[in-house]
C-alpha cells in the first residue's frame, strides 16, 4: 500500500485522510489537489484578527532582563474542536522565563472559531514563529513576527526562515515528490500512524537538521529521517532574490 506525505510551512493537521496525496504548499489548504482529497468546510478562525499580532500585544515579558541580541522563539499549539488553544510543542526555547510569557499568553487565548472537516469539527495545530529583541541597556524584551517580508529584516547567512517569498520545492513538483515517498518508504509492520518531523532546506537545496516533533514509535521516527536524508536536493527558497534556509514541519502517514 502507498504511502503518502503532506508538507505544510505553517498549518497540519492530525486528522489527515488515510488516502492522502502529497502537496508542498506555503498556505493553508483551501482546495482539494483532486476529487480523491479531502479538504477542510471551514478553516480555523481567530476572533480577534491576526493570531500574531494578538500574540505581541498581549504578550508579558520580565522586565530588567540581562540579555543583548536577538532570540528564535517558535512553538506549534493546538486549537482543538472547541476553539481552545494549548501548547503542544516547543519548537526553538530562549529562556524559562521568555518562553513561559509565550505560553501563558496561549493559554489565556480568547476562543476560535474551530476547524470543520466533512461537517464536524476538528483539531488542528499551527507552527508560529517571533524573533525576541533584547536591549541590554534597557532591560527591555520586545517580539517580532518572524514573517521576513522585505525591507525591515535583512537576509544573513545563518538566518532559518519560516515564510518566504518563494518557498523550496521538490526537483520536478509535488508529483516527482510523491513518486519519491512511494519508492524509497520503508513501513514497519506492526506500527502505523503520523510521524511529525522538522527539518532544514539549506541554500543549496540540501536536507539538514532533522528533529521528528512526534512519533508512534522510534522505528517510525528513525525511518522518516532516513526517508528525508536520501532525498535529492530540492530547489531552495528564494527571499528579496537570494536562496534562503527555511524550516519546514512535515506529518509522514505510515499505513
Amino acid at each position: 500500500m502507498k504511502n503518502h506525505i503532506l508538507f505544510l510551512v505553517v498549518f497540519i493537521t492530525l486528522n489527515l485522510p488515510h488516502n492522502l496525496r502529497g502537496q508542498t504548499t506555503n498556505t493553508v489548504l483551501s482546495k482539494p489537489a483532486n476529487k480523491d482529497v479531502p479538504h477542510y468546510d471551514v478553516f480555523a478562525q481567530f476572533p480577534d484578527g491576526d493570531y500574531e499580532t494578538y500574540i505581541i500585544n498581549h504578550v508579558k515579558f520580565p522586565r530588567n532582563f540581562n540579555r543583548e541580541g536577538t532570540g528564535l522563539f517558535s512553538f506549534i499549539i493546538k486549537v482543538d474542536s472547541l476553539g481552545n488553544t494549548f501548547v503542544d510543542k516547543l519548537s526553538f526555547k530562549i529562556s524559562p522565563e521568555i518562553d513561559q510569557a509565550f505560553i501563558d499568553v496561549v493559554n489565556k487565548s480568547p476562543k476560535w472559531k474551530p476547524a470543520t472537516l466533512s461537517g464536524k469539527p476538528v483539531s488542528i495545530f499551527l507552527g508560529l514563529g517571533f524573533d525576541v529583541d533584547f536591549d541590554k541597556s534597557t532591560g527591555i524584551v520586545k517580539a517580532r513576527i518572524r514573517h521576513f517580508s522585505k525591507g525591515p529584516h535583512p537576509v544573513t547567512d545563518n538566518s532559518i526562515f519560516t515564510s518566504v517569498e518563494v518557498p523550496p520545492q521538490f526537483p520536478g513538483g509535488k508529483q516527482a515528490f510523491n513518486d519519491f515517498i512511494d519508492n524509497n518508504i520503508h513501513t514497519p509492520q506492526t506500527v502505523k500512524g503520523l510521524v511529525f518531523i522538522r527539518f532544514v532546506v539549506e541554500k543549496d537545496g540540501t536536507l539538514t537538521n532533522f528533529s521528528v516533533i512526534r512519533a508512534p514509535s522510534d522505528e517510525t521516527g528513525k525511518e522518516a529521517k532516513r526517508l528525508l536524508s536520501i532525498s535529492p536536493k530540492w530547489i531552495p527558497g528564494m527571499q528579496n532574490g537570494q536562496p534562503v534556509r527555511v524550516a519546514y514541519t512535515a506529518p509522514i502517514y505510515f499505513k
